[in-house]
């Protein structure tokens, strides 16, 4: 928008610069009109002072000799008026002359003041046009590579989701071929909003919603928190990943059978190796910040048959 009202006052600024310098070439060749016509009139002046002094000492000479001839001295006479009131004619032309040159010098010098004044403003305007623009180019440098950069943010998140994906299908082939015993009335799928959250503290992130400027979705919950917080089991289960995963830090799988899984990552330590049995609010890992975003918390989530599903309608917020 600056760059517009920049250029708009630039385009008037060239077209008041093009109206000066044609009002100025217009008083120049006024003036030049006038001078030419001064130089006539002073050319013309001198031949009528050249030709009434001539004719002055002749006549005046025929007079002092001539006393006879009234009516041609008569005659004489108004014709040395009539000369002598188109020489005092032709002086007060020249004078003239002389006041519209001299105004017309000023009138220049005004018009010539006023280009320099232009010109100036023009300068400054383009000053200020080309910094409006250079800062703009930078801007467009500085986001091309900040879409760079979430782009490939965006890829190597993108990535973490599949890796993950393809660590929970490994874990389902090995699951089934080692179930997990079903304890009478103590299944996964009969707790659906009875369950504790792994961890206590805010939640940021919600399943479902968008993250990392819209392009990608919470497939869990990031639970704010300390780094060393306790982070407990949800249902009892058995460990089925334990290790550091990348974009999730130190992770930790647990299998509840029946296809359902929980995960734990982001920890700052795990508690529980490959294999062992975990009971229902037992300490597994403590939380930290070893995935991304890079920020002390729990990342949770619950599957089933591999696919997520909405924690919180699993467990019950305290």
């Amino acid at each position: 928008k600056r760059i517009g009202g920049l250029l708009k006052g630039l385009r008037v600024l060239n077209h008041q610069l093009q109206n000066d310098h044609r009002g100025l070439s217009k008083l120049r060749q006024q003036k030049q009109n006038e001078k030419q016509v001064l130089k006539q009139n002073a050319q013309l002046l001198r031949k009528q002072a050249r030709s009434a002094y001539i004719l002055g000492r002749q006549e005046t000479l025929k007079l002092l000799l001539n006393q006879q001839q009234p009516n041609r001295v008569q005659r004489i006479l108004i014709y040395y008026r009539y000369l002598n009131r188109a020489r005092t004619d032709e002086i007060d032309s020249i004078t003239s002359r002389l006041r519209q040159i001299t105004n017309l010098q000023f009138r220049i010098q005004q018009h010539q003041q006023k280009v320099r004044q232009r010109h100036q403003a023009q300068l400054t305007q383009k000053q200020m046009l080309e910094k409006v623009h250079s800062k703009r180019q930078q801007l467009l440098a500085s986001l091309n590579t900040r879409v760079r950069s979430q782009t490939d943010e965006i890829g190597r998140l993108q990535r973490d989701e599949k890796r993950l994906q393809q660590l929970v299908s490994g874990i389902r082939v090995i699951s089934k071929e080692t179930p997990i015993p079903t304890i009478l009335g103590a299944r996964f799928s009969e707790q659906r909003g009875k369950l504790k959250l792994p961890m206590g503290g805010r939640i940021l992130g919600r399943y479902g919603a968008p993250k990392y400027l819209g392009k990608l979705r919470w497939r869990g919950l990031f639970i704010a928190g300390k780094s060393g917080t306790a982070v407990k089991s949800v249902f009892r289960g058995r460990v089925a990943y334990a290790d550091w995963l990348p974009g999730f830090g130190l992770l930790m799988i647990l299998d509840h059978g029946d296809g359902y899984m929980t995960l734990y990552g982001h920890n700052q330590s795990l508690y529980k190796e490959l294999g062992d049995w975990v009971e229902a609010g037992q300490t597994i890992a403590s939380s930290g910040n070893t995935g991304n975003p890079p920020r002390a918390g729990l990342y949770f989530e619950v599957r089933h048959q591999g696919r997520t599903q909405d924690p919180l309608r699993w467990c019950r917020l305290r």
